[in-house]
């Protein structure tokens, strides 16, 4: 005679339990770890003249005049060239133009379009 049994017997969910209890074992340690290790990490806050002495470290030297700043967003090339100029009094502003890179848009019947990723500054 067979019989069908519905549902599971205690032993089988007993041994799910321990099963459980041993990847929690395991897990909880591990995790722990990892909390203790970004507690410990400082994060430190930069004041706004190391900031922009970070920024203006990006800016380079072209030759002849010709300094390249990698600020796209106008605002934030102003302020830097504001602070270049102000860290470098003999230099007198003469020009600058957005550096653009052209692109090609397949899918588009208006051709080429450009992407402003800097500005080229001309100082005498």
């Amino acid at each position: 005679m067979k019989v069908n049994k519905i549902g599971v017997t205690f032993v089988e969910l007993m041994i799910v339990v321990a099963i459980i209890g041993i990847l929690a074992a395991l897990a909880i340690p591990v995790i722990e770890k990892k909390r203790q290790m970004e507690d410990s990490v400082v994060v430190e806050k930069l004041t706004p003249q190391q900031l922009m002495d970070d920024k203006l470290n990006l800016v380079q030297n072209y030759g002849h005049g010709a300094f390249y700043f990698p600020f796209a967003e106008m605002s934030e090339y102003l302020s830097v060239r504001g602070a270049f100029m102000d860290k470098n009094p003999s230099l007198e502003f003469v020009s600058a133009e957005p550096h653009v890179i052209l692109q090609n848009n397949i899918n588009s019947h208006y051709g080429d379009y450009g992407a402003t990723v800097g500005h080229v500054v001309y100082f005498k």
